[in-house]
């Protein structure tokens, strides 16, 4: 058996990523910003040389709602934690919200708004899949800028929370310090 490469090279370990290239007009200044300040930071600030050589990659896959033409369009309904709603409840869950004819219309999709992967021990990766309703691309962007930064900073805490029970050798509260001064400049 083949093992997986396990030398790999010091890097951020917090990869922010969108997962479709459309979302609404209003959030694409918050998206950029994204993209060309707050990961150029990460990857230059995030100290991975030091927290440990358990974690490769943490990648956050952000999927924000669009419209493009009334034949293209996504609008998450984001679902109630408590109801702990498996992929293959989604939909009969929201035809108990809205007709099928609103569903088509609107392009409702329900989704938890936190989608947690399993860890890859050979890789050193884990997905984070975090859904974005609608009315977030409708707040301002000072607004979204905190909401993004406080729904990325659940994740990342809930993620580490369950990493540490695993005992990896990594230091995840000096990573999660790190990330957190980088994104308070960032939300300011």
């Amino acid at each position: 058996r083949l093992e997986s490469q396990r030398n790999w090279i010091p890097k951020n370990p917090v990869w922010i990523k969108r997962t479709i290239g459309n979302c609404y007009e209003n959030s694409k200044v918050v998206i950029e910003s994204v993209d060309k300040e707050l990961k150029p930071e990460l990857d230059r600030r995030m100290r991975p040389e030091i927290y440990g050589r358990a974690i490769n990659r943490i990648i956050i896959n952000c999927s924000y709602s669009y419209y493009d033409h009334d034949h293209c369009k996504t609008n998450y309904i984001i679902a109630d934690e408590k109801l702990k709603l498996k992929q293959k409840d989604f939909y009969r869950t929201l035809l108990t919200m809205f007709t099928r004819q609103e569903i088509e219309k609107n392009g409702y999709f329900l989704r938890n708004r936190f989608e947690f992967g399993p860890f890859r021990a050979d890789t050193g990766k884990i997905r984070i899949g975090l859904n974005l309703e609608k009315e977030f691309s409708e707040l301002s962007h000072s607004e979204q800028r905190l909401k993004l930064s406080e729904y990325i900073l659940f994740a990342l805490n809930h993620l580490t929370d369950k990493l540490k029970k695993k005992k990896l050798d990594y230091d995840f509260d000096l990573m999660l310090e790190d990330f957190n001064s980088i994104l308070t400049e960032w939300k300011a």
